[in-house]
């Protein structure tokens, strides 16, 4: 598969397409809540979690933050019981054994729906890799302009962890300072990188992105295309040393013939009103 990547010079991906025109599906941006309910969740909880077996374990705190100390290789079941452990729908069967309850999962509550129809466009990608043997890789994916609005359809039904009906409530309003907290600190990490880096184009999104936040009823959120894996596996709680984190070994970046300094992609402001 790397090899495939490798040797790639067009790579055309298109966005989820409606009879209107593509759009944001409801899925990833649900996902991207729940990565941070849960960075926020196991920062609440203020200790380590520790794989040990079949099972995560909290441990208590080895520094001054809590970490997830997985083992060298994660597996997706790893991920998943993490998910359940941290969330509280890990639950033993009768014989005793750990099993998902996804009946208790807390996002159970959470209803989201597609995005309305935005107006894309192709866009070249390119590929930094920090040893540069991507160098001169592109991909041409379809991407949505800077500036482009979508509005989704969240409800939220408190009755379903009233009632034990899943693990565990999950407020709108501390759901929204879950994100400004954790797509923050990512946005934070990459501007360092960025600075660090002196790379320009990129901390024109970073700065951009910290004036919008000065709104306190705003959220920044990252989506999609670009997202890697700070959040598929937390790693921002990863110890540094271990191989999935945090520093990705590829980025990309659009807007630009020298990837290493194109603008970083995915980011978004969010805001929730009610009807």
């Amino acid at each position: 598969m790397s090899e495939a990547v490798e040797e790639a010079l067009l790579e055309f991906r298109p966005l989820p397409q409606s009879p209107q025109g593509p759009y944001l599906p409801g899925s990833s941006v649900k996902g991207a809540l729940r990565t941070a309910w849960l960075f926020q969740s196991v920062l609440n909880r203020g200790e380590d979690v520790v794989l040990k077996g079949d099972r995560w374990l909290f441990v208590g705190k080895t520094g001054p933050e809590p970490r997830i100390r997985p083992p060298k290789v994660l597996k997706p079941s790893h991920n998943q019981h993490f998910e359940g452990a941290v969330l509280g729908y890990l639950k033993p069967d009768k014989k005793g054994q750990l099993k998902l309850d996804l009946y208790a999962d807390p996002f159970r509550a959470v209803r989201l729906t597609d995005s309305n129809p935005g107006e894309g466009f192709l866009n070249r990608i390119g590929i930094f890799h920090l040893k540069g043997t991507m160098k001169g890789t592109v991909l041409l994916a379809e991407t949505f302009p800077v500036g482009s609005k979508f509005r989704f359809l969240f409800r939220y039904q408190p009755g379903l962890a009233q009632h034990q009906g899943v693990a565990q409530p999950i407020p709108p309003a501390k759901l929204v300072q879950a994100l400004r907290e954790y797509y923050s600190l990512v946005a934070e990490w990459e501007r360092r990188i960025a600075e660090d880096d002196q790379l320009v184009k990129a901390l024109e999104v970073y700065h951009r992105l910290e004036e919008r936040l000065k709104d306190p009823d705003v959220f920044p959120i990252r989506l999609g295309f670009g997202s890697g894996r700070l959040a598929i596996c937390l790693a921002l709680l990863l110890p540094e040393e271990h191989p999935e984190g945090p520093e990705p070994i590829t980025r990309k970046k659009a807007g630009s013939l020298e990837p290493r300094d194109g603008y970083p992609l995915g980011w978004a402001v969010g805001r929730l009103l009610s009807l």
